[in-house]
């Protein structure tokens, strides 16, 4: 039984990868059950604020692609988040395996040198200083979820990581072989000083397995215990509507095809993207004031209290997208938005004449400029605080979002910290990472239903398929919606009456049945009768258009 060094960087490899992994499972119970910062996510969101638009936009492309491969695309916002959040775990445990890695090769250096590591605990507390001190400083800098103090926080991830540092320092040591000798002639017993060394050799390789066993069965029960026990402890947010529609109006006009998306989105349904990798600022809501300044002649400090009740209350139904939406994608939603208009509280700010742009900053450090000179010339645009009847959910912005009619939601800041208006127009978040200064919604229409199994014979005898969705053109709002048959003519559809001039609205085609493989195409008109854009674009940067088309065979 002979020692290699292979063997060596194996045991390395073994150990990083179980201690780093038990140290993320106890960071991730930490954070549920005392609320302090769980760093995983921390240097998730640190590298997607530094890394270059492109590179950012190319990784959550290729996830994507790769959920839409073993996905039907239903959810694909939520599946998305769980499978970033999953990433920043994996990636926090591949940086303590790498930084793991490097202290074995030192540690290697060392034996093959005939140098012993050092027995004091100074070699643990410098791996555990390389790790906790640049993570403590980027969570402090980046964590907006965590409801402990930063102080806290940083105290526990410095400690959590020179505890993980001294474990690591004495597995490695555990592990280290004996110094390899030279042979030399038998002794008076009669057996060479080598023979005694490869039985003290055979002997370390049986009982550095066993400490290998060990190690990974201890790792193994505390990661999972950590992530077992934080899922038990945490408290997830219930995103629950006041379902403000009334039902009468759901229930009257155009019958949808069935199969055709709900109407009105349920809250808990509302699809969700932000620069977050895993949570959401945790923002106190007695605490909370909006400050608003800069070029004004009045500085305002404003409470969510305030923002209630000391302005005109506007409540709208209202469809946003997303610009990164695929044709037919689910990033894309319809509820009701209630809030102040914008402009009467910028108002009374006393804006200076050469204030001309607002820049609006996020807790998440997510930013925008928008016009001034927009925003006064438009009372929809709205501060909101109130989705579907009910305070803003913590995922969707709580406390306030800014809504700006037929904008992507790129231009739509929520989580909004604080208000500055300024004289210069700058690069939001998104347009600085290379998407459309003005992002203005591309007309979409969407075939959600072929409805093969409600097929219905008419007054006049014709077995007829229902066919159904929705179009959607920002706040241009939509006039007609055409159906194509293979390569046929294109045949109007009918429309339901949209919820507002700000919502999807849903349309209906009934077809004559005929047996075989048929292509549907559809296309909208807005309401200045201008037809949806064909050509196929992708949706960087400025949002994909092209033709919605669903082929069955009937």
């Amino acid at each position: 039984m002979q020692y290699k060094l292979t063997d060596q960087w194996q045991s390395t490899l073994i150990i990083s990868v179980a201690f780093i992994a038990a140290l993320t499972g106890v960071f991730f119970f930490m954070e549920q059950a005392a609320g302090v910062a769980f760093p995983a996510f921390d240097v998730m969101d640190f590298l997607i604020r530094v890394l270059p638009g492109g590179i950012i936009t190319f990784g959550i492309d290729m996830m994507v692609d790769f959920l839409l491969l073993f996905t039907d695309g239903d959810d694909l916002d939520s599946t998305a988040k769980t499978a970033e959040s999953l990433m920043a775990v994996f990636q926090f445990i591949g940086i303590g395996t790498v930084l793991g890695l490097g202290y074995g090769a030192i540690a290697n250096v060392l034996r093959n040198r005939g140098t012993f590591l050092s027995s004091e605990w100074s070699t643990g507390l410098i791996i555990g200083a390389a790790l906790g001190i640049p993570v403590a400083v980027i969570s402090a800098q980046y964590n907006t979820s965590a409801s402990a103090s930063p102080l806290i926080s940083t105290f526990w991830i410095l400690v959590a990581s020179l505890i993980w540092g001294l474990f690591h320092n004495y597995a490695q040591r555990r592990l280290t072989p004996p110094t390899p000798a030279a042979e030399t002639p038998q002794n008076d017993s009669g057996v060479s000083d080598a023979a005694f060394k490869q039985t003290e050799n055979n002997a370390y390789i049986l009982d550095r397995r066993q400490f290998l066993i060990q190690v990974g069965a201890a790792s193994a029960a505390v990661t999972v215990s950590g992530a077992s026990l934080g899922a038990l402890f945490g408290d997830s947010e219930t995103v629950q509507g006041a379902n403000v529609i009334d039902e009468a109006i759901l229930n009257t006009g155009l019958e949808p095809a069935p199969g055709t998306r709900p109407e009105y989105t349920p809250l808990q349904d509302h699809y969700r993207i932000d620069i977050n990798s895993g949570r959401f600022p945790n923002v106190d809501e007695l605490e909370y004031r909006l400050p608003i300044d800069g070029l004004v002649d009045n500085p305002l400090s404003l409470s969510l209290a305030n923002i209630r009740e000391d302005y005109d209350v506007i409540s709208e139904n209202i469809t946003m997208s997303c610009i990164s939406n695929r044709i037919a994608g689910g990033l894309i939603s319809t509820t009701q938005w209630t809030g102040a208009p914008l402009r009467d509280i910028l108002a009374d700010a006393n804006l200076q004449e050469d204030g001309k742009f607002l820049l609006i900053e996020s807790f998440d450090g997510f930013d925008e400029v928008v016009e001034i000179e927009m925003i006064m010339n438009d009372e929809r645009i709205l501060l909101a605080y109130e989705w579907d009847g009910v305070p803003l959910p913590g995922k969707h912005g709580f406390p306030l979002r800014v809504h700006i009619p037929d904008r992507y939601g790129m231009k739509q800041p929520k989580w909004i910290e604080k208000m500055t208006v300024i004289d210069e127009w700058q690069e939001g978040y998104w347009v600085r990472r290379g998407w459309d200064k003005d992002a203005i919604v591309k007309m979409t229409s969407v075939i959600d239903t072929v409805a093969v199994d409600n097929v219905y014979t008419d007054d006049e005898g014709v077995q007829r398929v229902p066919i159904g969705g929705i179009a959607y053109s920002g706040a241009k709002e939509i006039s007609a919606v055409e159906v194509r048959i293979n390569d046929g003519e294109w045949q109007p559809a009918q429309l339901r009456t949209p919820l507002s001039d700000r919502t999807w609205v849903i349309w209906r085609f009934d077809w004559p049945f005929e047996a075989g493989e048929h292509t549907f195409t559809v296309r909208a008109f807005d309401g200045e009768g201008v037809e949806q854009i064909a050509e196929v674009a992708d949706r960087r940067p400025s949002g994909a258009t092209g033709y919605h088309s669903e082929t069955e065979d009937i």
